[in-house]
């Protein structure tokens, strides 16, 4: 860190670290290549330097007639959060699961009964991962940032919970076993959003809609296994409080963000 004072004017640029992860946030240009320029010549004190194929700026840059990787979107990805580049509003990195070919989640239950809580249990840790502050607080992300981050954990955690039944007993998925993991997920979803997230003004109706919308979304591709279970989810999202909903949030539910989430496997 005392190497690194005095290189810009904190007024203007923002540097974080994550153990050995940097990131450098700046209004001005040419402060993020001066920090470039030193942190690639290293630092012979400690025997480090960066490395420059790791290395990535949202300009063209290069380093001693080396170019820099360009981020290719406005979205700039940094350990495990994406960083919008106009806004600066932040939303999870699911590049890494859709690179992975598939979801692999492993369960450990011996009997049914057991296998009947670990659903609901594992589905509600998967939730919780991405209900942080970071991504789901309108006092610095926009109201619709925020509604995809959302609609985005719900979508994962769908996928999740087939991959999840995928490993049980028949006997411990039923139909209301499946509909009720759901409609719990959702509702931790909206507890942990408020409590956790802020002063965020959306209404459960909304929240509630877009949970249901996503788990629904999840097993649509999965459809043969979960009938039932579809049905119940399209009669509950035709109840006449969420009429409007498909409309108000159309932009959320096809947004081009959420492509990365819709290509995850599983």
């Amino acid at each position: 860190r005392e190497h690194l004072v005095g290189l810009v004017d904190p007024a203007r640029t923002l540097m974080m670290r994550m153990v050995d992860d940097f990131i450098v946030i700046s209004s001005d240009r040419n402060q993020v290549v001066t920090v470039l320029e030193y942190m690639h010549r290293g630092v012979a004190e400690y025997g480090c330097e960066l490395n420059k194929a790791k290395t990535m700026v949202n300009f063209e840059a290069a380093i001693g007639g080396e170019r820099i990787g360009q981020a290719e979107s406005a979205r700039f990805p940094w350990c495990g959060l994406v960083f919008d580049e106009r806004t600066l509003d932040v939303s999870a990195d699911y590049s890494r699961l859709a690179q992975a070919g598939a979801l692999n989640m492993v369960i450990g239950a011996k009997s049914a009964q057991a296998a009947d809580s670990v659903l609901g249990h594992k589905v509600a840790v998967a939730v919780r991962l991405k209900m942080h502050k970071l991504f789901m607080d309108c006092s610095f992300n926009s109201r619709e940032t925020v509604l995809v981050n959302l609609y985005q954990n719900f979508l994962v955690c769908g996928k999740k919970m087939h991959t999840i039944c995928q490993q049980l007993p028949a006997s411990s998925k039923g139909d209301d076993v499946l509909v009720k993991v759901v409609w719990d997920v959702v509702s931790l979803g909206y507890m942990l959003l408020r409590t956790r997230c802020g002063d965020n003004t959306i209404p459960p109706a909304d929240v509630t809609w877009l949970g249901l919308t996503a788990f629904y979304t999840a097993f649509k591709r999965k459809q043969a296994r979960y009938t039932q279970l579809l049905a119940r989810l399209h009669s509950a999202l035709s109840l006449p409080k969420f009429s409007r909903m498909a409309r108000r949030h159309a932009a959320i539910v096809n947004s081009p963000d959420n492509e990365v989430v819709l290509s995850i496997g599983y």
